[in-house]
């Protein structure tokens, strides 16, 4: 890797020195306690009220809030389950209170995350611990034994990180009947914990770095209960997740910065023009530069937007915040303004920016989440984030980048889109940094005392082994449930030859309906270029029976699943309500036990019958593909793949929406589709929009979500009969 990889431009982060408070006030403690590192300030991850920025996983136990505290309850016959966190956590110091009934143990996990796969439990491969269960550490909550305060391996080693029989105090520090403080230390590879003031655990372990939180509420067997544990007074402090790494940039020399950074051979700046035309800056555009640095991309910018624009320079060093503003003025450049950030927030103002750009930065965010808060709060609704940062990667990367950038691309990936920005494109032009295009979407990362209620995301689940395109998307929505959620399951368009389940709308609507209490799903499938009919077909199905295969652990209702989609999406959705196993579609997919058939239907520009296509298949762009095969046995492949071939009178409902002018999908697909479920006795619902195109549903949004809405809300959801 050439040298110039390690002159990197102007950091946005520095250090912000805060003590970490004393041991709580009780009994000593015996533990020797890390170096305290920066922290940020104390927030309630509980406001108190309601459970706005946690999600329930792996079982059906209910947890509610009553006068300031969350009260779990067990389910009879239900696994553990665990209200957690709808974002991660690294280096902190967790505080809380608990009170847990005599016949029941909990625990709170930390650094936690759930199996996206079915996978052996590594203490016991004879165990399949099912895609959707959480693993991770967990600090015990026992009013009978003497391990409260110990770390358990939930659900992986399934082991003590500690032995509390030889610590002063530890075995007896938990008092049952009342209410237990409890304060956890994650910093680096330790963990300790303290309960009621007393030392307990105290290990170094490098399995998990970072994960969320997650309040347990354990299974107990049939016949028990119901039994409950409650918790109050949820406090946490972040440490710098990389503390030390801004030291060198509290006062830096900006001549001496100009020659590192604004030099031939550094990749960004010999593609500096570049860059900035692949960010299609417009006239009048506000843009923020975090991490200006010397202002090399600040100056290059503000000419872009012009006079009516704006840039924000923002750095955490103020030299280099007016000499950003100054080199700018100097060229007639007066659409500057600079600002001095700090170690958790941009202090950009709310509303302000169309496009945020972080260039060779985001790797010296002390605290990520708390500064992507500020970002995300800046961006206008819909704006852009641009992220560019070294590539990380084993045998391609410096050995100094390996050891200076702390993660790689997808785990920068992950903290952003935690934040509320999806990931919408990368760019091909750089080799050794990567550039990539995120959006701003719902609120920003929550678990702070003000959060909005917020939509988890588990992205690139595999529903089957073998193919980048087995992979699937869940949306888990905030908050607890009396009874397991109805589902819904999108399937992106796109001609079968293309589209994505990470592009727009297959990730807004999804997470909208999350947000209504619904789990979601948006699911990728084989596309034509890799594979024909049925593959499509059979993948969508799979997804549905692994979706069922895991309702348990993900708090589904498997009788209650409904699924969306448009255009070729639409056709494999209305496959999913129609075809049943007799017709061989099913495919050679796992979870054969389980049905692939949903319980509602909405499909929008419907292709429902080849035989019928309005123009000849042979040269079609999507159909030949999609069909292709023995010229001889093509009309049994169109009807074998036509929703229309297999409707009956115990189809599920449908609604179905048609644009009056499309010319993809003729109007004639749609009418002859209607008429057959209902002569079927089907119940069927039809909106047609006469000057609509294919883009039916979306140019009519303000109709076709409401009803979509209420659809599914009275088929599936609380108002199904």
């Amino acid at each position: 890797m050439a040298m110039f990889k390690l002159q990197e431009r102007s950091l946005l982060i520095r250090i912000s020195v805060f003590a970490v408070v004393a041991v709580m006030a009780g009994a000593p403690s015996q533990a020797q306690e890390v170096s305290s590192p920066p922290a940020s300030e104390a927030v309630q991850i509980f406001d108190g009220k309601t459970l706005d920025g946690w999600v329930v996983l792996s079982g059906s136990a209910t947890y509610q809030v009553e006068d300031g505290v969350i009260v779990g309850t067990t389910a009879e016959g239900s696994p553990n389950s665990f209200l957690c966190t709808t974002r991660d956590f690294a280096n902190f110091e967790l505080e809380f209170d608990v009170k847990c009934d005599a016949d029941l143990n909990s625990g709170v996990q930390i650094r936690s995350h759930i199996y996206t796969v079915d996978t052996p439990q590594p203490s016991n491969t004879s165990r399949i611990r099912l895609a959707g269960e959480v693993y991770g550490y967990q600090c015990e909550i026992a009013p009978k034994n003497e391990t409260s305060g110990n770390f358990w391996d939930e659900g992986r080693h399934t082991r003590w990180h500690d032995d509390l029989a030889e610590k002063p105090g530890a075995p007896s520090a938990y008092k049952p009947g009342e209410w237990n403080h409890y304060r956890i230390v994650a910093n680096g590879n330790q963990v300790q914990s303290w309960v009621n003031g007393i030392a307990c655990a105290d290990f170094t372990d490098g399995m998990d770095s970072s994960g969320f939180i997650g309040l347990q509420v354990h299974g107990i067997k049939a016949g028990s209960g119901p039994f409950q544990v409650r918790w109050k007074n949820l406090k946490l402090r972040e440490f710098s997740i990389n503390p030390g790494i801004n030291d060198s940039f509290e006062s830096p020399d900006v001549e001496q910065y100009t020659e590192r950074f604004e030099r031939e051979s550094r990749e960004v700046y010999d593609l500096r023009e570049e860059i900035v035309a692949e960010l299609d800056l417009k006239p009048g555009m506000a843009v923020a530069d975090i991490g200006t640095g010397t202002g090399l991309f600040t100056r290059l910018f503000a000419k872009g937007v012009g006079p009516q624009g704006k840039v924000y320079a923002v750095d955490v060093a103020k030299n280099f915040v007016e000499h950003a503003e100054k080199s700018s003025r100097d060229i007639g450049l007066n659409n500057v303004q600079g600002v001095v950030c700090t170690a958790s927030d941009s202090r950009l103002p709310e509303n302000s920016v169309d496009l945020i750009y972080i260039c060779d930065t985001y790797h010296h965010f002390e605290f990520p989440y708390q500064t992507m808060q500020s970002l995300h709060r800046a961006l206008r609704p819909n704006g852009r984030l641009i992220l560019v940062d070294f590539v990380k990667e084993a045998g391609v990367s410096s050995e100094f980048i390996m050891g200076h950038v702390r993660a790689p691309e997808s785990h920068f990936t992950h903290e952003i889109e935690q934040c509320g920005f999806q990931k919408v494109g990368k760019s091909n032009l750089l080799t050794e940094n990567y550039l990539l295009t995120f959006r701003k979407t719902g609120g920003g990362a929550s678990n702070v005392a003000s959060a909005e209620p917020t939509v988890r995301r588990f992205a690139d689940i595999p529903y089957r082994e073998g193919n980048d395109a087995w992979k699937l998307d869940v949306f888990m929505p905030p908050g607890s449930f009396d009874r397991p959620r109805p589902a819904i399951v999108f399937v992106h368009g796109g001609g079968w030859r293309g589209g994505d389940k990470g592009a727009g709308q297959w990730q807004a609507y999804p997470e909208r309906f999350a947000h209504q209490g619904y789990v979601t799903v948006s699911v990728n499938y084989r596309l034509t270029d890799q594979a024909p009919f049925p593959a499509c077909v059979e993948d969508v199905k799979c997804a549905v029976r692994w979706l069922r295969a895991h309702a348990r652990h993900y708090g589904i209702d498997a009788g209650r699943i409904g699924a969306y989609g448009n255009s070729a999406g639409a056709h494999l959705v209305s496959m999913l309500g129609l075809v049943g196993p007799a017709a061989g579609l099913e495919g050679d997919g796992p979870y054969a036990e389980q049905s692939s058939l949903v319980q509602a239907v909405c499909a929008s520009a419907t292709p429902t019958d080849f035989l019928n296509w309005h123009s000849p298949i042979q040269g079609h762009r999507a159909l030949e593909p999609l069909l292709a095969g023995p010229e001889d046995s093509l009309n049994a492949r169109a009807a074998k793949a036509s929703p229309i071939t297999y409707v009956h009178k115990d189809a599920p409902p449908f609604l179905l929406v048609q644009g009056g002018k499309d010319t993809t999908v003729d109007i004639s697909q749609s009418d002859s589709f209607v008429k057959a479920l209902r002569e079927a006795g089907a119940a069927v619902e039809y909106l047609t929009y006469d000057d609509a195109g294919h883009g039916v549903f979306g140019q009519n949004a303000k109709e076709t979500l409401p009803a979509m809405e209420k659809f599914f809300g009275e088929t599936i959801g609380d108002n199904a009969d």
